[in-house]
């Protein structure tokens, strides 16, 4: 059964406002100016249509769909090219220079990689071409080339020495776009400070750091509980709590984060609509405990109205506490319109009240439609929608069932939707990672009640206890944790296995295409032979299999990759033989540019195998990114220079 429109009014034109958002900033697309003209032809003439009847709904909605195209792709353009004020950082620092800045600390510092990162909203900045500092707005992310600084307070204002410079744009076809990443937090300037004696508080904060007269109490507060987590807990436990109570990942080994990735389990680890989900349920039924104490209350108002109502607030604060992060934020927006579904009794709609929650977070920030996060929680989202019906058919009788048989149905059901969430996200997964995991789904079946519902809900309710009874607190997560072990042994055990995680080459826009009209097929088909002939189609172009030989012109096409450090260029001959001579490199092994440069862009142009690589000689600039390119496209032929290194 198709989505009827009727029942889902908004659908239509959300898929025409996101196209054209995805498609804002093209090359090829005509000067914004020239699109508001027909903008104002299309509304025009949609309002005239609507003075005529019987016909008038028809030709109204034939323009709405063209009139949201153009509405989406002029407000996205908007932000992709924001107008400033003045004295913002952008229009101050033109390239890179030192400079003092004043600023307030906005969120928690975060250590990875040997490094601190933090985020100021600054105020001032004083230029070296400059006598007194000059008033100025816009966030700005920091770079302390030092351990955690635990003294650094959320809400408190510091002056700070560093060297600015505004986040480098894409320069690599099908490598991560971190100016993109950073504009969607409204962040257009990064810094590097060389020591953290260049950062200094300029006021004294108040003794009580968790008073709710400050707004920044909620990020103290996340901030204190990190602290919690790795004085009472080990490593590896403390630092998948943090993922999954905090939404902060950076405190998970390497190995760790690997586990999950390569089984297509990480999004269990970050704060999504799962995790509220969960607080609404415990606090829904906390609240509906307490309603049924007031019989004159249930006489007027329904019980799990009023609970849902109550849950609301609390939701904010975890929010709050998760750090008001863009993803969560999303979660709680989307979280919200469903509550408000139900309140209203319009839950009947799901895939509508889906386009609501769409819409209000592109109204609040159409740079999110580009984002990884956006783009799986939505089509996941979607696709257990449309796959809900299909369960109802085998959910079985409400009177006469065994235990086992409801067991069954809740298996059945979890694997079904695992592997219909699986199906909506993969072709996202291979433009954002080119990693999938075909097993992902029993994984998912078997880690998430493990995480969920069990070491989630005591680590929230951890989190409530904590400030009155910290010993309680310890004794909650404690309990919790033997999810987090078993989960790490079940990971470990299944990214062993092999061909359970698959790297493949980036979907081109037509297959992109033609792999969610495959999937939306699948889903509306009742015959289980079309279904697994689908299945294979979808398969294979996902793969990347190329079913017929590449048009060349006989020509060789050479491409030199921006490797930081070094050098690396990629030749693609014309009997499509590829060679790829050095791999660049930073000095620090934190950044591998064999799998985070050149792998993407040899995905993103479809290749598959790399045949030669030649190192010219054996400098760390030239062959750090090498060793990971060596073990995913196994070359035919390695050439070594027999110069040695006289460093």
């Amino acid at each position: 059964m198709l989505p009827q429109t009727d029942r889902n009014p908004l659908l239509p034109a959300l898929l025409a406002f996101a196209a054209g958002a995805m498609i804002a900033g093209a090359d090829w697309l005509p000067t914004t100016a020239s699109l508001w003209l027909p903008a104002a032809l299309i509304t025009a003439l949609s309002s005239l249509t609507l003075l005529r009847r019987p016909l008038a709904r028809v030709r109204f909605l034939a323009l709405l769909l063209p009139l949201f195209f153009l509405c989406g792709l002029l407000y996205t353009e908007s932000f992709l090219s924001p107008k400033v004020p003045p004295h913002h950082l952008t229009r101050l620092i033109p390239e890179k220079q030192d400079a003092s800045l004043t600023g307030t600390l906005i969120q928690k510092p975060v250590f990875k990689n040997g490094k601190t990162y933090l985020i100021l909203e600054t105020d001032s900045i004083l230029l070296p071409s400059t006598q007194a500092p000059l008033a100025t707005t816009g966030r700005i992310t920091l770079t302390v080339n030092a351990p955690l600084l635990k003294g650094l307070v959320p809400g408190q204002d510091y002056l700070v020495r560093a060297r600015l410079s505004l986040p480098e744009k894409l320069a690599t076809p099908g490598t991560f776009d971190y100016a993109g990443y950073l504009a969607a937090e409204e962040i257009m300037v990064k810094g590097w400070v060389a020591t953290p004696i260049f950062i200094q508080p300029i006021s004294t904060l108040a003794n009580n750091r968790f008073s709710l007269s400050t707004p920044y109490f909620l990020e103290r507060y996340r901030q204190q509980f990190e602290t919690f987590l790795h004085a009472n807990l080990s490593p590896d436990i403390a630092g998948l709590y943090q993922a999954l109570l905090i939404g902060d990942a950076s405190a998970l080994s390497p190995e760790v984060a690997e586990m999950y990735r390569a089984t297509g389990i990480m999004h269990i680890l970050a704060i999504s609509g799962s995790h509220l989900v969960v607080v609404a349920f415990l606090t829904t039924f906390f609240f509906r405990f307490l309603v049924n104490r007031f019989t004159w209350l249930l006489l007027r108002l329904p019980a799990n109205k009023i609970s849902l109502a109550l849950s609301f607030p609390v939701l904010l604060l975890y929010t709050g506490f998760a750090g008001f992060q863009p993803p969560v934020v999303r979660s709680l927006i989307m979280t919200t319109v469903f509550i408000a579904a139900i309140l209203l009794d319009r839950q009947w709609s799901s895939l509508n009240n889906l386009a609501i929650a769409a819409f209000c977070i592109l109204l609040l920030n159409p740079l999110s439609i580009y984002t990884a996060s956006f783009q799986l929680s939505f089509a996941a989202t979607a696709a257990i929608v449309l796959a809900m019906p299909l369960l109802a058919a085998w959910h079985p009788p409400k009177n006469g069932h065994s235990s086992w048989e409801t067991l069954r149905y809740l298996i059945i059901s979890g694997l079904f939707i695992s592997c219909a969430a699986f199906l909506a996200t993969a072709p996202f997964s291979l433009v954002h990672f080119n990693r999938i995991s075909p097993l992902g789904p029993i994984t998912t079946l078997l880690v998430t009640p493990l995480l969920c519902f069990w070491t989630l809900p005591l680590g929230l309710m951890a989190i409530l206890v904590q400030p009155f009874s910290p010993m309680a607190a310890v004794f909650l997560l404690k309990t919790g944790a033997p999810g987090i072990q078993i989960s790490h042994a079940l990971t470990a055990f299944l990214a062993s296995l092999p061909f359970f995680s698959l790297w493949l080459p980036t979907p081109s826009p037509p297959a992109l295409i033609l792999s969610f009209v495959l999937v939306f097929l699948i889903f509306h088909s009742k015959r289980p032979f079309p279904i697994m002939g689908m299945l294979v189609c979808l398969a294979l172009l996902l793969s990347g299999y190329q079913l017929l030989p590449k048009w060349h012109d006989n020509s060789v096409r050479i491409s030199f990759l921006a490797v930081g450090n070094g050098n690396a260029a990629v030749v693609e001959q014309p009997d499509h033989g590829v060679i790829l001579i050095d791999g660049g490199g930073p000095p620090t092994g934190f950044f591998n540019v064999g799998e985070r440069v050149i792998a993407p862009f040899l995905w993103h142009r479809q290749i598959r195998r790399v045949e030669q690589i030649i190192l010219t000689h054996p400098h760390a600039d030239h062959f750090n990114g090498l060793p990971w390119i060596i073990k995913k496209f196994q070359p035919k032929i390695l050439w070594l220079s027999e110069t040695s290194s006289q460093e």
